[in-house]
């Protein structure tokens, strides 16, 4: 699982270090779509992207 940061999304992030996010990644999921903000805050997404695995895999 890996976020983005407030200042840049991950595709940045990613080419910033000289990657393509879509070679190194198998799919890229957004769990707090239609999120009417600029950003979510770290915590939050972590938050929200735990309840989705765990109510989808029953981990």
């Amino acid at each position: 699982v890996a976020f983005g940061a407030p200042s840049q999304g991950l595709y940045e992030i990613v080419k910033n270090e000289g990657f393509n996010l879509d070679d190194v990644v198998d799919f890229v999921v957004n769990t707090v779509p239609m999120q009417g903000t600029e950003t979510v805050r770290t915590e939050e997404a972590l938050f929200a992207s735990l309840a989705i695995l765990n109510m989808q895999f029953r981990f």
